[in-house]
Protein backbone atom coordinates (compact mmCIF):
# COMPACT_ATOMS: atom_id res chain seq x y z
CA UNK A 1 0.00 0.00 0.00
CA UNK A 2 2.41 2.23 0.88
CA UNK A 3 4.69 1.58 -2.27
CA UNK A 4 1.36 1.98 -4.35
CA UNK A 5 1.19 5.52 -2.40
CA UNK A 6 4.14 6.50 -2.91
CA UNK A 7 4.65 6.30 -6.94
CA UNK A 8 1.44 7.64 -7.07
CA UNK A 9 2.78 11.06 -5.67
CA UNK A 10 6.33 10.62 -7.12
CA UNK A 11 4.60 10.45 -10.12
CA UNK A 12 3.24 14.36 -8.92
CA UNK A 13 6.57 15.20 -8.13
CA UNK A 14 5.98 14.53 -4.42
CA UNK A 15 8.68 12.56 -2.24
CA UNK A 16 7.01 9.97 0.88
CA UNK A 17 9.09 9.11 3.91
CA UNK A 18 7.58 7.20 7.00
CA UNK A 19 8.96 8.81 10.02
CA UNK A 20 6.15 7.49 12.60
CA UNK A 21 3.57 4.51 12.66
CA UNK A 22 0.82 5.77 10.24
CA UNK A 23 2.26 9.25 9.68
CA UNK A 24 4.52 10.52 6.18
CA UNK A 25 6.11 13.04 5.47
CA UNK A 26 5.55 14.46 2.26
CA UNK A 27 8.16 17.13 0.13
CA UNK A 28 8.17 18.89 -2.91
CA UNK A 29 11.05 17.57 -4.90
CA UNK A 30 12.52 21.03 -5.32
CA UNK A 31 12.41 21.31 -1.56
CA UNK A 32 9.99 23.98 -1.66
CA UNK A 33 7.00 22.82 0.27
CA UNK A 34 6.71 19.76 2.80
CA UNK A 35 4.02 18.66 4.78
CA UNK A 36 3.60 15.10 7.37
CA UNK A 37 0.24 13.91 6.85
CA UNK A 38 -1.58 10.95 9.47
CA UNK A 39 -2.69 7.90 7.51
CA UNK A 40 -4.74 7.23 10.54
CA UNK A 41 -8.02 7.83 8.53
CA UNK A 42 -6.60 6.47 5.30
CA UNK A 43 -6.06 2.95 7.56
CA UNK A 44 -9.38 3.01 8.51
CA UNK A 45 -11.42 3.35 5.75
CA UNK A 46 -8.89 0.94 3.87
CA UNK A 47 -9.39 -1.42 6.74
CA UNK A 48 -13.65 -1.40 6.74
CA UNK A 49 -13.69 -1.10 3.11
CA UNK A 50 -14.08 -3.86 -0.04
CA UNK A 51 -10.37 -4.44 -1.19
CA UNK A 52 -11.66 -3.67 -5.05
CA UNK A 53 -12.62 -0.15 -3.70
CA UNK A 54 -9.11 -0.03 -1.75
CA UNK A 55 -7.14 1.84 -5.53
CA UNK A 56 -9.91 4.39 -5.69
CA UNK A 57 -9.29 5.38 -1.66
CA UNK A 58 -5.64 5.66 -2.25
CA UNK A 59 -6.19 7.70 -5.80
CA UNK A 60 -8.61 10.08 -3.81
CA UNK A 61 -5.88 10.59 -0.92
CA UNK A 62 -2.87 11.45 -3.19
CA UNK A 63 -5.59 13.38 -5.28
CA UNK A 64 -6.28 15.63 -1.78
CA UNK A 65 -2.34 15.85 -0.80
CA UNK A 66 -1.82 16.91 -4.38
CA UNK A 67 -4.13 19.52 -4.16
CA UNK A 68 -2.87 20.63 -0.68
CA UNK A 69 0.47 21.62 -2.50
CA UNK A 70 -1.45 23.07 -5.15
CA UNK A 71 -0.43 20.42 -8.25
CA UNK A 72 -2.70 18.65 -10.39
CA UNK A 73 -3.29 15.42 -10.42
CA UNK A 74 -1.06 13.38 -13.33
CA UNK A 75 -2.58 11.42 -16.11
CA UNK A 76 -0.97 8.33 -15.57
CA UNK A 77 -1.53 5.11 -17.27
CA UNK A 78 -2.51 3.03 -14.55
CA UNK A 79 -5.41 5.67 -13.76
CA UNK A 80 -6.59 4.97 -17.27
CA UNK A 81 -10.48 2.41 -17.23
CA UNK A 82 -12.62 1.51 -20.16
CA UNK A 83 -16.27 2.72 -19.57
CA UNK A 84 -19.46 1.75 -21.86
CA UNK A 85 -21.10 4.33 -22.97
CA UNK A 86 -24.72 4.93 -25.34
CA UNK A 87 -23.88 6.30 -28.67
CA UNK A 88 -24.01 9.96 -29.00
CA UNK A 89 -22.91 12.46 -31.56
CA UNK A 90 -20.65 14.90 -30.29
CA UNK A 91 -17.70 16.79 -32.22
CA UNK A 92 -16.79 19.19 -29.40
CA UNK A 93 -12.87 19.84 -28.86
CA UNK A 94 -13.58 18.21 -25.42
CA UNK A 95 -15.70 15.06 -26.68
CA UNK A 96 -14.17 11.95 -25.02
CA UNK A 97 -11.75 9.38 -27.33
CA UNK A 98 -14.44 6.61 -28.53
CA UNK A 99 -14.13 3.27 -29.92
CA UNK A 100 -17.26 0.88 -31.15
CA UNK A 101 -18.62 -1.84 -29.30
CA UNK A 102 -21.80 -2.45 -31.39
CA UNK A 103 -24.43 -0.62 -32.74
CA UNK A 104 -25.63 1.32 -30.14
CA UNK A 105 -22.82 1.20 -27.73
CA UNK A 106 -19.20 2.97 -27.83
CA UNK A 107 -16.12 2.81 -25.54
CA UNK A 108 -14.36 5.50 -23.80
CA UNK A 109 -11.80 6.19 -21.98
CA UNK A 110 -11.61 7.41 -18.25
CA UNK A 111 -9.31 8.56 -15.25
CA UNK A 112 -10.05 7.60 -11.96
CA UNK A 113 -9.46 9.94 -9.83
CA UNK A 114 -10.85 8.49 -6.62
CA UNK A 115 -13.83 10.41 -6.22
CA UNK A 116 -14.83 10.90 -9.87
CA UNK A 117 -14.39 9.34 -13.25
CA UNK A 118 -12.88 11.94 -15.74
CA UNK A 119 -14.06 10.92 -19.88
CA UNK A 120 -10.63 11.64 -21.09
CA UNK A 121 -10.66 13.80 -24.99
CA UNK A 122 -8.09 12.50 -27.65
CA UNK A 123 -5.54 15.68 -26.98
CA UNK A 124 -5.02 14.55 -23.33
CA UNK A 125 -4.10 11.25 -24.48
CA UNK A 126 -1.84 11.81 -27.08
CA UNK A 127 0.27 13.95 -23.76
CA UNK A 128 1.06 10.27 -22.68
CA UNK A 129 2.88 9.47 -26.16
CA UNK A 130 1.99 6.14 -26.77
CA UNK A 131 -0.65 4.94 -29.50
CA UNK A 132 -4.33 5.11 -28.73
CA UNK A 133 -4.19 1.29 -29.06
CA UNK A 134 -1.65 0.94 -26.70
CA UNK A 135 -3.21 2.68 -24.19
CA UNK A 136 -6.99 1.11 -24.88
CA UNK A 137 -5.02 -1.79 -24.24
CA UNK A 138 -3.46 -0.97 -21.07
CA UNK A 139 -6.88 0.25 -19.85
CA UNK A 140 -8.60 -2.45 -20.62
CA UNK A 141 -5.43 -4.55 -18.83
CA UNK A 142 -6.10 -1.83 -15.46
CA UNK A 143 -10.27 -3.32 -15.39
CA UNK A 144 -8.84 -6.89 -15.50
CA UNK A 145 -6.79 -6.53 -12.13
CA UNK A 146 -9.11 -4.83 -10.53
CA UNK A 147 -10.64 -7.03 -7.80
CA UNK A 148 -14.29 -7.66 -8.06
CA UNK A 149 -16.76 -10.06 -5.82
CA UNK A 150 -20.18 -10.48 -7.94
CA UNK A 151 -22.95 -10.72 -5.53
CA UNK A 152 -25.74 -11.93 -7.72
CA UNK A 153 -29.63 -11.04 -7.00
CA UNK A 154 -31.94 -13.34 -8.92
CA UNK A 155 -34.28 -12.12 -10.85
CA UNK A 156 -36.46 -13.93 -13.10
CA UNK A 157 -34.41 -16.58 -14.94
CA UNK A 158 -31.37 -14.57 -14.56
CA UNK A 159 -29.87 -12.30 -12.23
CA UNK A 160 -27.70 -9.13 -11.71
CA UNK A 161 -25.25 -7.49 -10.05
CA UNK A 162 -24.36 -4.36 -8.92
CA UNK A 163 -20.63 -2.42 -7.88
CA UNK A 164 -20.09 0.97 -6.18
CA UNK A 165 -16.13 1.45 -7.89
CA UNK A 166 -17.94 2.60 -11.60
CA UNK A 167 -16.71 -0.03 -13.43
CA UNK A 168 -19.73 -2.95 -12.94
CA UNK A 169 -20.99 -2.88 -16.72
CA UNK A 170 -17.75 -1.90 -18.23
CA UNK A 171 -16.68 -5.45 -17.00
CA UNK A 172 -18.60 -6.93 -19.61
CA UNK A 173 -15.68 -5.66 -21.95
CA UNK A 174 -13.79 -8.67 -19.80
CA UNK A 175 -16.52 -10.33 -19.30
CA UNK A 176 -14.14 -13.99 -20.45
CA UNK A 177 -12.40 -13.66 -17.15
CA UNK A 178 -15.95 -14.98 -15.17
CA UNK A 179 -18.03 -16.44 -17.86
CA UNK A 180 -17.06 -19.18 -20.43
CA UNK A 181 -20.43 -19.80 -22.15
CA UNK A 182 -22.65 -17.38 -24.35
CA UNK A 183 -24.80 -15.53 -22.51
CA UNK A 184 -27.67 -11.76 -22.65
CA UNK A 185 -26.04 -9.16 -21.04
CA UNK A 186 -28.21 -6.60 -19.69
CA UNK A 187 -26.16 -2.97 -19.12
CA UNK A 188 -28.91 -0.66 -17.74
CA UNK A 189 -26.63 1.59 -16.12
CA UNK A 190 -23.07 2.30 -15.20
CA UNK A 191 -23.31 0.07 -12.16
CA UNK A 192 -25.21 -2.81 -13.20
CA UNK A 193 -24.63 -5.92 -14.95
CA UNK A 194 -27.37 -8.60 -15.71
CA UNK A 195 -26.76 -11.97 -17.22
CA UNK A 196 -28.97 -14.49 -18.77
CA UNK A 197 -27.55 -18.04 -20.15
CA UNK A 198 -31.43 -18.36 -21.90
CA UNK A 199 -32.77 -15.50 -23.81
CA UNK A 200 -34.43 -13.28 -21.29
CA UNK A 201 -38.37 -13.12 -20.96
CA UNK A 202 -40.56 -10.57 -22.04
CA UNK A 203 -41.22 -9.49 -18.48
CA UNK A 204 -37.51 -9.43 -17.55
CA UNK A 205 -37.03 -7.47 -20.49
CA UNK A 206 -39.94 -5.22 -19.18
CA UNK A 207 -37.91 -5.03 -15.61
CA UNK A 208 -34.42 -3.98 -17.60
CA UNK A 209 -36.36 -1.65 -19.35
CA UNK A 210 -37.54 0.13 -15.86
CA UNK A 211 -33.59 0.06 -14.15
CA UNK A 212 -32.28 1.90 -17.36
CA UNK A 213 -35.31 4.78 -17.02
CA UNK A 214 -34.59 5.25 -13.66
CA UNK A 215 -30.64 5.40 -13.63
CA UNK A 216 -28.77 8.09 -13.24
CA UNK A 217 -25.98 6.94 -15.25
CA UNK A 218 -28.56 5.08 -17.76
CA UNK A 219 -26.53 2.97 -20.60
CA UNK A 220 -29.33 0.64 -22.78
CA UNK A 221 -32.43 -0.82 -22.38
CA UNK A 222 -31.54 -4.01 -24.49
CA UNK A 223 -30.36 -7.29 -23.87
CA UNK A 224 -26.84 -8.15 -25.67
CA UNK A 225 -25.54 -11.20 -27.20
CA UNK A 226 -22.16 -12.33 -25.76
CA UNK A 227 -19.50 -14.79 -26.40
CA UNK A 228 -15.91 -15.00 -24.95
CA UNK A 229 -14.88 -15.40 -28.13
CA UNK A 230 -16.14 -12.55 -29.84
CA UNK A 231 -17.50 -10.35 -26.77
CA UNK A 232 -21.07 -7.99 -27.28
CA UNK A 233 -22.03 -8.82 -30.52
CA UNK A 234 -25.98 -7.70 -31.07
CA UNK A 235 -29.08 -6.94 -29.92
CA UNK A 236 -32.33 -8.64 -28.95
CA UNK A 237 -34.27 -6.61 -30.85
CA UNK A 238 -38.32 -5.98 -28.98
CA UNK A 239 -40.66 -3.56 -29.21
Amino acid sequence: MIKTLSNKLDALGLTVEIIGPGLLRVSQNNGDMEADVSMAQLLRRLDISDPSTHLRILTAFTQRIASAFGMPQALQIGDIFPRILPTVDDNSLSAPWLFPIAAGLQGALVQDQGVNLRLLPPLELVRLGQPLSNIKASAIDNLKALPCTFEWEKIGLGQAAQHGDGFMSARALVFEKWQNEPCWLGLPSRDELWLWTDPPSSNCIAQLKACHQQSPYPISNLFWLWTPENGIQSWIKYA
